[in-house]
């Protein structure tokens, strides 16, 4: 069991960073998904230990970056498959438009090459601006996000491989 006291990490990932979603694993340690931003932003995903410290073996030193095109990318939601693998979905700016991204990793922090582009996987809806606020994954390998289509929210269904 975790208890929470007047306590709290600040981690640098390399730029003006900020973290929008977190995650539990069954095992305790925390998973806290963001934005890094330097020159452009790229999702950003910390994995904590339960007392609290950065996980070492986890990507580089507990932290993990995923960049889509060299434009601004933000993760703002994260949830933990049943194999252990971590998904994570969130925007990325593609050609002045706002498209859904998708990134998974490993249980290690390395990306998941078996998963869309080398781990990654950009949708877009019918020309439109996607935002990704949440994602759930169902046991049957489901994926849901809750997401907002230009001006109109939309829940969708996702299979994942």
């Amino acid at each position: 069991m975790m208890s929470f006291r007047e306590s709290f990490a600040i981690t640098d990932i390399g730029g003006s960073d900020t973290a929008y979603g977190v995650a539990i694993q069954t095992d305790g340690k925390i998973v806290v998904v963001g934005e890094t931003y330097n020159s452009n932003g790229n999702f950003a995903v910390v994995r904590y230990n339960p007392d609290g410290s950065l996980d070492s073996s986890f990507g580089n030193s507990g932290k993990a970056i995923a960049d889509f095109a060299n434009q601004t990318d933000r993760a703002y939601s994260v949830a933990m498959q049943s194999d252990g693998k971590i998904l994570i979905a969130g925007i990325t700016y593609n050609n002045n438009q706002v498209d859904a991204g998708f990134v998974r990793y490993n249980s290690n922090g390395s990306l998941d090459t078996s998963f869309g582009n080398g781990g990654k996987v950009v949708t877009n809806f019918e020309g439109k601006n996607e935002w990704i606020n949440s994602i759930a994954v169902q046991q049957t390998a489901k994926l849901l996000w809750g997401d907002i289509l230009t001006q109109m929210t939309v829940p969708s269904i996702m299979t994942l491989p």
